[in-house]
């Protein structure tokens, strides 16, 4: 509502509004297209890596008498005059205690009877979402900057190990580890590990949104596939690799420890150009990409976006299948 007020005043159109995030704010993007508060105010939606961390009312109430009990207050007022140290330890603490297999985030979205009375994937398949078109996408290797993030210890390190910890997911590990492995041969454990949480967390939420808002307004799908060669090129195309060609910003003073030293400009210069020409004009066609037609049901059409752009058609189904059938 303020952008719709005031954006005129910084040269901008309120009636020509693009809502793009990434990761949270993929979420909170799908969520803002679900909810009734929202209608109208935007015009375009980019979700960039999604996952879609939705809650219930009850598991928020449920969360938040838990911190208050480990900090020992009662009250907003007590929770107001305590120390950010305070709060910021008692967050690790109710990260550690509850963020476990099966509940692997204690934050998201809530929905409520207000602001988002129902799950943005509900809302897609019923065709609720805002009547906008979409751009959605994710890093085709998503999770594997998790790796260096999570705990000593933590990462699978066998087959038998990343089994374990899709069972505790409520999901079968063997079927998915040989699903991996079939497609992927006698890669690393952890990297079959990677591969396979990145298309449940990432690529598969992704793509539910976009088959179920495709059948009522314009979607353009994406992979981001350009590999960062830093770490000796563990990042690969992972998590947030894809934010500085998206806004053409390859040169900042932290870049290179994201990208090295020579990011490939012309990738920057096309993304950009797709991104910019969506937010015009709900199309992401650009003479530097070849011809990227709506992401539809029977063809599943997907940008692989990379220093040689290549218009896929239905990616990876046998992963596609398998995780929308878990």
């Amino acid at each position: 509502t303020w952008v719709r007020d005031h954006i005129a005043a910084f040269g901008g159109d309120a009636n020509n509004v693009t809502l793009c995030g990434q990761s949270a704010g993929a979420n909170a993007t799908a969520a803002l297209m679900t909810s009734p508060r929202a209608a109208g105010l935007f015009q375009r939606a980019i979700c960039q890596s999604p996952s879609y961390l939705v809650r219930t009312k009850e598991d928020a109430i449920e969360t938040t008498e838990y911190y208050l009990d480990i900090l020992g207050v009662q009250t907003i007022g007590d929770l107001q005059r305590l120390p950010i140290e305070t709060l910021l330890t008692a967050r690790g603490q109710l990260m550690r205690d509850l963020a476990k297999p099966p509940r692997l985030s204690v934050w998201g979205a809530v929905m409520d009877d207000d602001v988002l009375p129902r799950h943005p994937l509900d809302a897609a398949a019923a065709g609720t979402l805002a009547p906008i078109p979409l751009l959605i996408g994710a890093c085709h290797d998503d999770y594997r900057p998790y790796l260096h993030l999570m705990p000593p210890g933590t990462v699978p390190q066998d087959d038998a190990a990343v089994r374990q910890f899709f069972e505790q997911l409520g999901i079968d590990g063997t079927r998915t580890v040989a699903l991996y492995r079939e497609r992927h041969g006698s890669i690393e454990p952890a990297d079959l590990f990677a591969a396979a949480k990145t298309d449940y967390r990432f690529h598969q939420p992704a793509i539910a949104l976009a088959e179920r808002h495709a059948p009522h307004q314009p979607t353009f799908m994406y992979d981001f596939m350009w590999a960062s060669p830093v770490l000796n090129g563990a990042l690969r195309a992972g998590h947030t690799v894809e934010i500085p060609f998206a806004f053409n910003n390859l040169w900042t003073p932290c870049t290179p420890y994201q990208l090295g030293d020579e990011p490939p400009a012309a990738l920057a210069d096309a993304m950009s150009a797709a991104w910019y020409a969506f937010m015009r004009s709900g199309q992401p066609g650009v003479d530097q990409l070849p011809a990227w037609p709506p992401y539809e049901p029977d063809t599943r059409t997907t940008m692989a976006l990379d220093t040689e752009s290549v218009l896929l058609t239905d990616p990876a189904p046998d992963q596609r299948r398998y995780w929308a059938a878990e």
